[in-house]
Order: structure tokens, then C-alpha cells, then sequence
């Protein structure tokens, strides 16, 4: 046992002369009498100290099984679904998609000139391709999570599920500004994915990302939270991306990201490379985005933005420290927008919406856009240095999506 070892070592016993004749049943007892109750309560207090102290005593640090995520996956692979995609090429000619890639990859234009622009053509009739992705059954009743540009222009989309069924699958709505599509499939016996909260994700956590990379279906692999909250990727209109070093590779996309829980966190969606392979920093959506989106595209077929009318930027470094979080400044108000008619006026620093401290100008345009038209908000700001609230009756997005 590790506590008796602890005195035993702490102990050290030396031979003793004594200078007359005694009985060695004596002098244990002279000795275990004075000493016996001290190592008895030093052994309990130490006991105690140390279950005070332990970390995973007081659910300070969350460990992986020892067995590893095996069981969990096993809970959460029936909701991963591999997406294959039919689609028909829009261009005449040349239908090698490899090819084509390859030559329209910005990095060989730039090396080769823009002569590379269009790959070599032959005189052929349109043919069909196929795409592969992967995507989330989020409800028992059919309906499946996926990234838009993996069913963008689909002629047919075939969902495969873990058990090696295939159901024809239905495109319900797709949202490019998100990069977010839904699917339907004709089923009430699904297994669906547990979604979890992104809101609390922090860097350091577990990350699992289960689908199917270069066709290799049902493939996991694990990391962690890198970052999150990450944007300006130039990747989707609307980013507040995951970033994780979980291996996310071609037909990765659509898949789940989850926690050590096995609760979906994000939706797989990009990867960054020079060389078109995984690198160690991929993003998803984060699923709190992905169910508002969801929940539109479900509804509406397509999702209807809230608008404010004000262009924003990040405050500078010095405001930013000085508030101690991001903060958005009012570079100018649409005339006869909501902004405009609230009172919010070119100068203003937002620092919070309805209550939340907000983290830049990226996170105020991504709340406000996720909000449904006609709702209530409300805006905490400085103006001049000197504390303001105002309501706002947030809008529809006037243009075309």
C-alpha cells in the first residue's frame, strides 16, 4: 500500500545496547504505547491531505480512460454517416477532377503563371462525377448534418451508414454563407449524435474527429482544442471556427468533432496545408452555430440573417486591455437601419450584447446574424467614455444569399 510505504521508508531503525537485562515483550510496549496512536493519526492525516489535494479528487483536470475512447466511439460511430455525391461537371471537356484541381490550384498558378488557369480540354459530353464527405444524423427521424460545399451542385446524394446501409438522401437546404447543408433521409429508427455546447470548449480539450478521409470510412482520430474562436480564414461569410490538430483530411468534411464524451462539438470543414495533406490545423463549425442553422434550414429551407446596419471593426489593443475582452467599434451606420433608428451612432464601442461581454467585431456580426429578425437586443456600449444602453430591433439581411 502507498501510505504504509511512505512511513515505513520515513522510518529508520537502529540497533540499540541496553546496559541490563529486560524482556522483549517490555519493550515493545514501552514502545508502541507513547508512539502507536502518533503513526496511526499521521498516517490518517496524510491519507486525507493528499485526497484533498488530488486534482482528480477535485475535478480540477479531466484524464482519458485508460482504456482510451474505444467504448465512447463505439456509442457514437451509428450517427456518422459516409455522404457519396453524385454531381454532373458544368465544363466540357476534360473530366479528370485531379487534374483540374491540380492545374486551378492557386499555388501553381502563381508558380507556373496564369496560362495553368484552365487544365488541358478534350472535345467530350459532360460527364458524371462523384464527391465523397461525411455527415452527423442529428435526429432520429432522418434529418443529417453536413457541409455545403460537400452536396454543392449534387445531382444525387447517397447517405451510408456505420452498418453498411444506404438510403437515398434528400437535400433539405443549404446555407453557403455557413458552409452548413441539411439532408433528409426516409427513416424514424435512427441512431442520432448526442450534440454538445461549444460555448465552454477551451484550448487543451479533448477533440475527436470521426468520418471517412480519402474514402476510408469510419476513420477516427483524436487531439485536442487548439484554439477557438478563430476568423478573417477567408474559408465561410461567418467564421467562429474550432481549431483542432485532430486529423482532418479530404472527406473529413461534414463529420463530427467530439469531446471525450463522445457529444458533437463542431462540424468538420476545412483543413489548412502547403501541400494539400494534413497539417495539424483544421477548423469545424462550432455545433452551437450549426443547430441555429439547422433549426432554419429546417424550417425555412434556408436561413433568414438578423441585420443591425452598422459597419464595425476591432477596437485597438490599449481599449481591448483596458476592458479586459474585445470590443467592437462603430465605423459607421447604415442609414434608416435598425442601428440608425436604436441610436447607435459612428464612435460607439460595443462591449456586450444582451449581457455577454463580446470578443470582437467578428463575434458582434455573428451574433446579430444568428439572431431571428424582429428580435429584441440588447447593446451595452461607451460613447465618449461614458457607459450607454440601447434596444435594438434587430432586422432582416437585406441581400440576397
Amino acid at each position: 500500500m502507498f501510505l504504509p510505504d511512505i512511513v515505513t521508508n520515513n522510518l529508520q531503525v537502529h540497533p540499540i545496547a541496553f546496559p541490563f537485562s529486560i524482556d522483549r515483550g517490555d519493550i515493545l510496549m514501552r514502545f508502541a504505547m507513547p508512539y502507536g496512536f502518533t503513526i496511526l493519526f499521521f498516517c490518517l492525516l496524510l491519507t486525507v491531505s493528499v485526497l484533498l489535494v488530488s486534482p482528480a479528487a477535485s475535478g480540477s483536470v479531466t484524464l482519458p480512460p485508460a482504456a482510451g475512447f474505444a467504448d465512447m466511439i463505439e456509442l457514437v460511430k451509428p450517427a456518422v454517416v459516409h455522404l457519396s455525391v453524385k454531381k454532373t461537371s458544368d465544363e466540357q471537356g476534360n473530366n479528370d477532377t485531379t487534374n483540374q484541381e491540380f492545374f486551378n490550384d492557386q499555388l501553381m498558378r502563381e508558380f507556373f503563371g496564369e496560362q495553368t488557369k484552365q487544365a488541358p480540354k478534350r472535345p467530350t459530353k459532360p460527364q458524371a462525377s462523384y464527391a465523397r464527405g461525411s455527415g452527423i444524423v442529428i435526429s432520429r427521424d432522418g434529418y443529417i448534418l453536413t457541409n455545403a460545399h460537400v452536396v454543392a451542385k449534387a445531382k444525387q446524394v447517397t447517405a451510408i451508414f456505420s452498418d453498411r446501409r444506404s438510403m437515398p438522401a434528400k437535400i433539405v437546404g443549404v446555407d453557403p454563407l455557413s458552409d452548413l447543408a441539411l439532408l433528409h433521409v426516409h427513416s424514424n429508427h435512427l441512431v442520432a449524435a448526442d450534440l454538445g455546447n461549444s460555448s465552454t470548449l477551451r484550448a487543451g480539450d479533448w477533440a475527436i474527429a470521426i468520418g471517412a478521409p480519402l474514402e476510408h470510412v469510419q476513420t477516427v482520430t483524436a487531439g485536442i482544442i487548439s484554439a477557438v474562436g478563430r476568423h478573417s480564414l477567408g474559408i465561410t461569410d461567418y467564421e467562429n471556427f474550432i481549431q483542432t490538430d485532430a486529423a482532418i483530411n479530404p472527406g473529413n468534411s461534414g463529420g463530427p468533432l467530439v469531446d471525450a464524451q463522445g457529444k458533437v462539438i463542431g462540424v468538420n470543414t476545412a483543413f489548412l496545408a502547403q501541400t494539400g495533406g494534413y497539417s495539424g490545423i483544421g477548423f469545424a463549425v462550432p455545433i452551437n452555430m450549426a443547430k441555429i442553422v439547422a433549426e432554419q434550414l429546417k424550417e425555412n429551407g434556408k436561413v433568414v440573417r438578423g441585420w443591425l446596419g452598422a459597419a464595425l471593426k476591432d477596437a485597438d489593443p490599449k481599449t481591448n486591455a483596458k476592458q479586459g475582452h474585445g470590443n467592437a467599434l462603430v465605423h459607421a451606420v447604415t442609414p434608416h437601419s435598425p442601428a440608425q433608428r436604436a441610436g447607435l451612432r459612428q464612435g460607439d464601442l460595443i462591449v456586450a450584447i444582451d449581457g455577454a461581454a463580446i470578443v470582437g467585431a467578428f463575434d458582434v456580426r455573428n451574433r446579430v446574424a444568428l439572431t431571428r429578425p424582429s428580435t429584441t437586443m440588447h447593446i451595452r456600449l461607451l460613447r465618449d467614455g461614458k457607459a450607454r444602453s440601447i434596444t435594438v430591433r434587430v432586422g432582416e439581411y437585406p441581400r440576397k444569399q
